[in-house]
Parts: C-alpha cells; structure tokens; sequence
C-alpha cells in the first residue's frame, strides 16, 4: 500500500534553487513508492486571497462551481498520509501565496471543525507534516535575531492547529551563495527526511492495520471520505484499503498472543537469539560517537521513532496503547541494561520479531546513522536517571 503525499509547492518563482528542490523530492518520493499529489500554487494560477459572503462566519469545503482548483486542493488534502511545505522564507514567513493557501484550503471541515464556542478543534490526526525552507539570510539571523520563527509558524501554529504531526524541516541558509557541495548536503539531507517520513507511515498503518477491522470509517465520515480514496473521483472508497474503527472497539487479544507473553521473557529470548546469531561480537563496544553525529541521531529519533516510544523514550504515545504489544520504558536501567550495545543495534537493524519494532536497516542505510540514534537514545536513559536522582518518588506513608 502506497503512502499518499501530499507536496505544496509556495514559491514565487518559475525556477531555481526551489525548483532543484522540488524535482529531487518528487524523485525520492517515487522512489520510496509513494502517490504524489502536488500543489504547485503559482504555475496552478492560485489565487490566495480569501473572499467569504456576509453570512459566512468561517471559510468551509469549496465546491467546484465556486472555485474548481480550491475545491481539488481540499479534496487531496483529504486523503493525504503526509504533507511536504517547500518554501522560500520571506519576511521571515512563508510567501503570501502559501499563507492564502493555508487560509483558503485549510478550513473547517477539511483540517479543522469549527464549533459554536471554544478553539476549532483539529481533524487531521494521524499525518505528517515535513518542512522544506530556503533563506537568503544566516541561519543565526533567523535563529538569534528572530527566534526561529520561520519553524515556529509551523511547528507551533500550523501543525497543532490542525492535528499533524512535526516531522522536521530542512533549512537551507545562504542560499543565493549556495556551492555545489552544499546543495548536495542539502538535497541528501532531503532525500533522508523524506525516506523517514514515508517509513513511518507505512510502520504507522501496518500497526493499524494489524489493530483493527474493516467497515468503520475514518477521520472525515461526514465529507464521505474513506481511506484510501483518491482524486479526483474522492468520493469512491479504494478496495485496496480496508476502512478502520478505533482501537478502543477491537476485541482483546487471546491469550496465546505476544500481546499477552510477559515482556521479561520475551526480551530472554531477543536476546538469546541475538546473543547467539553475534557470538563474540555480542559484548564489542560500538564506535564514539561525536556530538554531532548525537544531534543527527536526535534528528532521526524524532523523525522515526517518537511516534511509538515518545520523545522522551517511555513510550506513552497514544498511538503506543494500540500496538498489539506496546514499546517498553527504554529509560528504564533495567531495560537499558538488558541488552549490550550490539545487541541494541541488532534491534534497530532487523526489528524484535513478533513485536510491531521493525528492522530499519533499508531506511538507515548507514550503519553510523543508527548507531547515532542509539547514541541519543543514551542521552535519554541519561537524562530520565538524572530527573529521578533529582525528584525520587515517594511512597505513602
């Protein structure tokens, strides 16, 4: 099953360094197998301005008769797994013609519901959002001088606002002096974060799969989308894709299923399997890692792994409570002592068999990439012993 992605494409020229940008996303997305549906808002003849009658209160679904593009862009919003923002960064903020975009697309009924009182709530859970911005200036200008901003927008606005998940963002400094060795950091850089996100969505709905049944629908049932409908004809449902129900409506699993083992005797037998598949090797200390390798592992954490463990690696995610057997606290001594080193790493590679952890070894390539990830998971396991040192738990009296 192909991920659906969505690319809105903000920039306010016909070519250039977004335009490279661009045809190495869309490459790398056909790559991983991915459908990819693109917003080109300029050479599509967008116009971002946001015109509501008297009686509106709120901008709501666009029919075809009133502005047919309008109402294409929200109907692919709809089934999207995923979203790709590539943009300049002027003003230190998207172009007016993505703002437009996110004012005319994103509106009640496609990425949020209004309600008569209190905050629209959000109704785009379960996708991710990857942002991809160019600058003319440093990145100490944007980060110094103006906080962040240009992620904040996203990151703290866009993305909460309508129930998507931040999956990272690449930035591209200096761009107008931009070399060819630098381009080429950035678009690997690119074509790594763009692999991440569509692993995770495919880890993502086989997990949901696996947890539920067909015949329920899904996050818009009153628009009469299904999963895995597709444009232009959204209104059929795939038979590719069965429909889902909360997890809350599955039946229990029986109790001769993983779910059910005792986690202490399945990591007994993890690590005999890997003990004796490593032999000697088992016990061999992994190479140093650098402080910058750490962040780049920090990065693929957050871009993988966050959605089952957590940030902080306790793994109380809700999306955790519906894997069939739910990841374990790894800042726990006792599970980070469990396993050496190496054994740790022959888990990040070929996954915990019989557990929804897969093996990531044909996302990260580069065996020092999820030695970075383990690298950073430490400081985790480092961080939850130094609170607890700080703040020990009581007990009642």
């Amino acid at each position: 099953m192909s991920s659906k992605v969505l690319l809105v494409f903000g920039h306010g020229r016909q070519e250039g360094l977004g335009h490279a940008l661009r045809e190495v996303a869309e490459a790398e997305l056909e790559a991983v197998g991915a459908r990819v549906f693109c917003h080109d808002l300029l050479s599509d003849g967008f116009d971002p301005r946001l015109r509501l009658e008297p009686e509106e209160r709120y901008a709501g679904p666009c029919s075809a008769d009133r502005d047919p593009l309008v109402h294409r862009y929200q109907q692919e919003v709809r089934v999207a797994d995923a979203f790709l923002f590539l943009h300049p960064v002027w003003w230190f903020a998207p172009p007016a013609i993505l703002k437009g975009w996110i004012d005319r697309v994103l509106v009640h009924d496609v990425a949020i519901r209004q309600q008569e009182t209190g905050p629209p709530l959000p109704i785009l859970q379960g996708t991710r959002g990857l942002v991809v911005q160019t600058f003319n200036s440093s990145a100490k200008i944007d980060q110094q001088l103006f906080s962040d901003f240009s992620q904040k927008f996203w990151k703290k606005v866009v993305f909460p606002s309508i129930g998507m998940e931040y999956a990272g963002r690449v930035a591209i400094y200096d761009a107008e002096s931009i070399t060819p060795s630098r381009l080429a950091q950035h678009q690997d850089a690119l074509r790594q974060a763009i692999r991440s996100v569509v692993a995770a969505l495919a880890l993502m709905l086989t997990i949901t799969l696996g947890a539920c049944s067909p015949n329920v629908e899904t996050r818009h049932p009153e628009a009469g989308r299904k999963h895995g409908a597709s444009s232009p004809d959204l209104e059929q449902a795939s038979p590719d894709f069965p429909e889902l129900r909360p997890a809350s409506e599955v039946e229990p699993p029986g109790p001769s299923s993983l779910a059910n083992a005792d986690p202490a005797q399945r990591r007994q037998r993890l690590r005999d399997s890997i003990r004796a598949k490593l032999g000697s090797e088992y016990d061999t200390p992994l190479p140093e890692v650098s402080e910058k390798e750490r962040e780049k592992g920090e990065a693929i954490w957050r871009g993988l792994c966050v959605g089952c463990h957590g940030e902080d690696g306790r793994g109380r995610r809700s999306l955790s409570q519906m894997l069939p057997v739910p990841p374990g606290d790894l800042t726990d001594p006792e599970v980070d002592s469990f396993f050496s080193a190496r054994g740790k790493l022959a888990i990040v590679t070929d996954g915990s068999p019989g557990t929804p952890m897969i093996g990531w070894k044909d996302v990260l390539e580069k065996e020092s990439d999820r030695i970075a990830v383990l690298a950073y998971l430490q400081t985790l396991v480092t961080q939850s012993r130094d609170s607890q040192s700080v703040n020990p738990k009581t007990q009642d009296s």
